[in-house]
């Protein structure tokens, strides 16, 4: 049998591996030439049937924005009447009626709109100075003058630049910061989020050009941070390496280095590492401004044109972020990369479905979990596709070959999950199994099976949910899992090289040992995981 090939190849390797995603859904735009994808966003639950949805923009022709479901597709709204709709940007619950809305930036109009997630109907309008390219970029999802309600923040990166937050109660101006030096192209980037720990969100903005302060290298770029409640400049990170426009998109992901403060990331999409133009993507600090880690491009594919938190993509318990590219091209070049938000490491990268491509990764968003597998995808736009009709793509972090089932038996900390690094692909090296919120420093052991447990029974009486079947014929490998101080366990192994071995499925799961008494949450001392079958790719 198949599996038999498989479950012989199980040595622990080191080394890293490609990934390749599942694309869940691939949406068409809805007329040639409206540039469908320009933008996405993935503010929520948009229709109430508890899945995350998605919104792209469609600037030219009409100029419209698209609300769509996660679940399939299907249209749910739109919103048009003001041209260059360019931005967008999940808003939070703005009129507390229990669903999401939307901020969306209308550059030519220079106008920001909030609309409600549930129709689209426009909450508020804010207008700005056409000289500033008002309505270029919006940010929102965050209270930052303490009513309650999420504000949202309005981006004219030309000329001076600035950044103007404005109120989700009301729709009216909280403050406008302007750029420190003219043609800076400062609020080309803006990204909310509590980056001094002190209970209240603040404001990072990109500033990419940087071309008019006193012996600064042309185009360097630099970021700053300014405090939510006082408006006071909290810190300004400035690039040294010239043309790499450092600060040309911006996000807040979660606490990387375990100091208590949110950190950041900054994308340097002309990074002249390596000969120039590849791009890079680089993870700081918030607190101390050290560099924690980053990824650069091995070509030349303009990595961080855009950037975007992904959630929590390789099940370590920490967000992730995912970096777009502004080459066209209709192979590999065109793509986004997803990295680690501990470590800013590259995970893997995702491609269009089929390689029918030319800007994909223009735009990125993490969606939350739209297909209940306990990750979060990702929407990415490529809207000069197809004489710029455009697409938008939602792609699963799961790898292809990779499929969790069942939910095991949480934890102290939640349900646990298992997942892997790569595609099990025939003759793969470093191929990882990873579990996830384990106890830390915890035990445990990860049991491969050539037999499932779909429903999940507990046939030892152990106490514990099993969804791999551990009773004869059912042939068994175990392997020691030991997890980091984080509850983060991986495991490698060697896949075969024979290709009659592809379509072989073998069925994994991770069970774990709690100290005595750890939670009341815990009927016992173990715990089990997701299962998880992993089937070879060619």
């Amino acid at each position: 049998m198949k599996y038999s090939r498989l479950l012989c190849c199980v040595p622990f390797v080191a080394a890293a591996a490609a990934r390749a995603q599942s694309t869940l859904l691939q949406l068409p735009g809805p007329a040639a030439g409206v540039g469908f994808g320009y933008a996405v966003t993935g503010p929520g639950d948009l229709d109430g049937d508890g899945v995350p949805d998605f919104v792209a923009s469609a600037p030219y022709g009409a100029s419209r924005a698209y609300a769509h479901s996660g679940v399939d597709g299907a249209p749910l709204w739109n919103v048009g009447g003001w041209q260059g709709m360019f931005a967008l940007s999940a808003a939070g619950d703005v009129d507390h009626d229990g669903r999401m809305d939307v901020v969306v930036g209308a550059l030519t109009a220079n106008t920001a709109l909030v609309c409600s997630g549930v129709d689209g109907h426009v909450l508020h309008t804010a207008n700005g100075p056409g000289a500033y390219q008002y309505g270029l970029v919006v940010a929102g999802g965050a209270d930052l003058d303490g009513d309650g309600t999420s504000d949202f923040a309005v981006g004219g990166p030309y000329w001076q630049g600035l950044v103007e937050l404005r109120s989700g109660a009301t729709g009216g101006a909280l403050h406008t910061f302007f750029g420190p030096e003219f043609k800076g192209s400062f609020g080309a980037a803006v990204a909310l989020g509590d980056l001094n720990a002190d209970g209240f969100n603040d404001v990072l903005v990109g500033m990419p050009y940087r071309v008019t302060e006193p012996a600064a290298p042309h185009k360097a770029g630099r970021v700053l941070a300014y405090s939510g409640t006082d408006h006071a400049l909290l810190f300004d990170r400035k690039h040294s390496n010239a043309v790499d426009w450092f600060g040309a998109s911006v996000a807040v992901v979660g606490d990387a280095d375990g100091d208590g403060s949110v950190d950041y990331v900054a994308g340097a999409p002309s990074a002249q590492v390596g000969g120039g133009g590849v791009g890079a993507a680089y993870l700081f600090s918030s607190a101390t401004g050290a560099e924690l880690g980053g990824h650069t491009a091995s070509a030349f594919d303009r990595l961080g044109w855009t950037i975007a938190n992904a959630g929590d993509v390789d099940g370590d318990g920490a967000p992730d972020f995912v970096a777009g590219t502004d080459v066209a091209a209709a192979g590999p070049a065109s793509h986004a990369s997803v990295c680690s938000g501990r470590t800013g490491a590259h995970l893997f990268d995702v491609h269009a479905q089929g390689g029918s491509a030319a800007l994909f990764g223009w735009s990125v968003s993490g969606v939350g979990d739209v297909d209940g597998d306990g990750h979060s995808e990702l929407a990415i736009g490529d809207y000069a596709v197809n004489g710029t009709t455009g697409s938008v793509a939602i792609a699963s972090v799961y790898p292809r070959g990779v499929h969790p089932y069942g939910a095991g038996t949480s934890g102290c900390s939640c349900t646990q999950g298992l997942t892997s690094n790569a595609s099990p692909q025939i003759a793969a090296t470093g191929f990882e199994l990873r579990a996830n919120h384990a106890p830390a420093a915890g035990v445990g052991i990860l049991v491969l099976s050539s037999a499932q447990d779909l429903a999940g029974s507990d046939p030892l009486g152990l106490g514990v949910v099993t969804h791999v079947g551990v009773l004869p014929p059912a042939v068994l490998i175990p392997r020691v899992l030991v997890a980091d101080a984080q509850g983060l366990a991986m495991k490698a192994f060697a896949l075969p090289s024979d290709p009659s071995a592809a379509g072989a499925t073998l069925y994994a799961q991770a069970f774990w040992v709690w100290p005595s008494a750890s939670c009341a949450a815990l009927p016992g001392v173990l715990s089990s995981s997701s299962g998880l079958a992993v089937t070879l790719q060619p």
